[in-house]
Formats: C-alpha cells, structure tokens, sequence
C-alpha cells in the first residue's frame, strides 16, 4: 500500500518492513488474496497464522505468472542483509 510507498520512495528506507498479522478480521474479511496483495505492495515479512492459506496463493500467483521468483527474491534481500548483519 502507500505505506510501502512511502518508506521506499519518499524517505528512502531500505530496511526490512513487516505487516502486522494479515488474517486479522478486519484485512481477511475486506480484501481478496491478502497475502499476495501484502506481498506485491512490497512487504518483506508478512505477519500470519494460516500457512496453508497463504503458501498456496503465493504458489498460485507464482504459477499464473502473477508474480515471479525474481519477485520473491528481491522481497526476500532486506530480510537476508538484515539477519547478516545482526547474526554475525
């Protein structure tokens, strides 16, 4: 969302950005496939409690071509450099 956006373009944050948990009832019952709308909005860590759920439509927008594994690893690096630099 713009909040993605924002960090990212306007301030220039680099960082690891996190969701709060996405199956709360105000996100799962207002919006289609929040998983993967967290995910293309730019979130790094997608905060959630139904794996099975979510697993299958990242796999599903993967395989449709919706979203590429180019996708997932860019979203995966600022998780990456962050454990790097603080596990070492």
């Amino acid at each position: 969302p713009k909040t993605v956006k924002f960090l990212r373009e306007e301030l220039g944050y680099k960082g690891v950005i996190i969701t709060d948990d996405i199956t709360m009832k105000a996100i799962s019952q207002n919006y289609e496939k929040p998983y993967l709308r967290a995910f293309k909005a730019g979130f790094n860590l997608i905060m959630i409690s139904n794996m099975k759920a979510a697993v299958k439509e990242l796999k599903e927008a993967l395989a449709s071509g919706e979203i590429t594994e180019e996708d997932i690893d860019k979203a995966l690096l600022p998780t990456i450099a962050w454990k790097v630099k603080h596990m070492h």
